[in-house]
């Protein structure tokens, strides 16, 4: 009898004055999953100089998508469950801050990234990148999972040059007709034998061969287009099965020893057909699941700021430092994040002595000087900066959700509604560099492709203080809306439309039929530039310190912030300067063509 435990472990909130202390990310998966979880110290020696095939999955834990995508890599771990003389799985949580120097090693940028490695792999080799396509939904992408793990096997099985490393690997390339003929005058009928008959597009033969090889039972491949074009009447192929093309066959002797051949499926339904190869010698793996014992969802009447600097300390020390190498080679993104990092020690009113200002405005003091910088330097860069804690408002029912996600949305709407108080026009100047940002240095790849797609919609020439502030909470809310019933979505922490009723009442007014809500943006506005203003948030517990007063603006600051160049939020391409260098030189052109004449 198989059982299933399910596993309840309650998270009790902890006292405010130990949320500060360092939280290791939560895996995705467990050992029970059926794959590999590997670690910075298990990584090289497990892949390398391996005899089978392997793929890794390179995620993080507080990636949506990754999150999305996890249940389908536990299914595809089961169903290859018996190909494991040739084929193993691994995965390695990079959001893990242990783990960010070896996935940086293997170049890994997004999340999630997926390499494959061949048998006998060796160093430098950080494998072969197989892309999640947009298109392709998480479901999709695993049953083509199954079928590039059969082509790697298939390549590694032809290689003559690892041929003398491949213990007894199968053969799944087709058999020829005269080998099946001569098969049936030869065929032991004490061994279940299976011929599939199939097109070369066809992957359910080599699937069979692989899950079926330590089981006794032989299987070969015919291809169907030599056996038409021969005219064999071996088979006994009658319409049906020529319409279905896929047709698994057996040989046995019939009450007179005659051979003839009996249909064992008709695989109306492929997967319900192999499901009762593969699957019935497979337990049901426990399970656990965390749970609060809060019932209801509080309400988060004021930002922390323990999660702002949370995102931008994993910002810096994690995300940004996974594709400093690859992003750096173009000098327009290293003029983006230096606005970006600009805009985040200017319009926050950071502590001279505090380590992310420290930090920030060291990195963003090289950058105005230098054009190169590598991991090697950024590393350097980052050290001084304590370990991420624990989220407060952003605080998730379960260790992998909200967190991260969370603390930037909310670092972003602070910036706006901040800088606001520096100048009207300085919210859209930080509202530009995050969304300059956010598509090149956010880790999850979707996520990052999804924001670029709203960016697009911004009309930069219409856009003023409050427009900025209002295009980011509709931006967010979108999100909110498209994410509601996702799986990287906190069941105790539904997503919803903001700022939900309880905290803004007028916020919202009902249409004519008094039905439809809608919101009174301007009451939005308003709500939004009190909720995020300085005065709001929640000061303690502080990794770094703060200044009290918003209106002590760095002059320094202000000034490397009006100089720094970028580019124009206006079609034309002209900042400020360059506006007034162009108008000086008509100037001076229109007097001396005037003086000739």
């Amino acid at each position: 009898m198989k059982f299933s435990f399910l596993i309840l472990l309650y998270i009790q909130y902890a006292d405010l004055s130990g949320l500060s202390e360092t939280v290791v990310p939560i895996s995705l998966y467990e050992e029970g999953d059926g794959l590999t979880i590997l670690t910075a110290d298990t990584i090289k020696s497990t892949i390398y100089n391996s005899p089978k095939v392997w793929v890794v999955e390179m995620y993080s834990s507080w990636c949506g998508h990754c999150i999305k995508l996890a249940p389908y890599w536990r299914d595809f771990a089961s169903s290859v469950a018996s190909w494991n003389d040739f084929f193993s799985i691994g995965a390695i949580n990079c959001g893990d801050e242990s783990y960010t120097k070896i996935c940086m090693e293997y170049k890994v940028t997004y999340y999630p990234t997926v390499r494959w490695f061949l048998p006998n792999s060796q160093l430098p080799d950080i494998g072969e990148e197989i892309a999640l396509k947009r298109t392709e939904l998480p479901s999709e992408f695993a049953e083509n999972l199954r079928q590039i793990a059969v082509d790697k096997i298939e390549i590694a099985a032809n290689d003559p040059t690892l041929s003398n490393k491949l213990d007894n690997w199968p053969n799944l390339n087709f058999s020829s007709l005269k080998f099946i003929e001569e098969l049936f005058n030869s065929i032991d009928y004490k061994t279940p034998t299976f011929i599939v008959l199939e097109d070369k597009e066809s992957y359910i033969g080599r699937e069979l061969i692989l899950s079926l090889w330590n089981r006794g039972i032989k299987v070969y491949r015919l291809d169907f287009d030599e056996y038409i074009a021969a005219k064999s009447q071996l088979l006994y192929v009658n319409s049906k099965v020529v319409e279905g093309i896929y047709q698994f066959i057996s040989a046995n002797p019939d009450d007179d020893g005659a051979r003839k051949i009996k249909y064992l499926s008709k695989l109306n339904n492929l997967s319900e057909s192999l499901k009762n190869i593969k699957y019935d010698s497979l337990s049901i793996n426990s399970s656990k699941i965390h749970l609060s014992h809060v019932n209801k969802t509080p309400l988060i009447t004021h930002p922390y700021l323990i999660d702002i600097e949370n995102a931008i300390i994993y910002s810096l020390k994690t995300d940004i430092s996974s594709k400093i190498d690859v992003l750096s080679v173009d000098i327009e993104n290293i003029h983006i994040l230096n606005r970006f990092i600009i805009s985040v020690s200017h319009y926050l009113p950071w502590s001279y002595d505090g380590s992310i200002y420290l930090t920030l405005d060291k990195i963003s003091k090289y950058l105005e000087f230098s054009d190169e910088i590598n991991s090697t330097i950024w590393l350097d860069f980052v050290s001084d900066l304590p370990s991420p804690g624990s989220y407060i408002g952003c605080l998730g029912s379960r260790p992998h959700l909200r967190g991260y996600p969370c603390g930037l949305w909310t670092l972003f709407h602070t910036l706006l509604v901040n800088a606001q108080l520096v100048g009207e026009h300085h919210s859209v100047e930080a509202l530009k560099s995050i969304t300059d940002f956010v598509p090149r240095y956010f880790g999850c790849r979707n996520c990052a492709e999804n924001f670029g797609k709203m960016v697009k919609t911004i009309d930069w020439r219409r856009m003023d203080g409050d427009s900025a502030v209002m295009w980011l909470w509709d931006a967010h809310n979108k999100v909110n809306v498209r994410l509601k019933d996702d799986e990287s979505s906190d069941p105790l922490h539904p997503k919803q439309l903001w700022p939900p009723h309880e905290l803004c009442q007028t916020c919202y007014y009902k249409s004519e039929d008094g039905n439809k809500v809608s919101f009174n943006k301007k009451s939005v506005l308003n709500f939004i530039n009190n909720y995020y203003n300085w005065n709001n948030i929640a000061k303690k517990p502080s990794l770094q310190g703060f200044v009290k007063y918003h209106n002590k603006v760095k002059s320094e600051n202000n000034e490397r912030l009006s100089n720094f160049k970028y580019r124009s939020l206006s079609t034309s391409g002209l900042n400020d300067y360059d506006f007034t260098l162009w108008l000086f030189i008509s100037l001076i052109s229109f007097i001396i063509v005037k003086q000739k004449k």
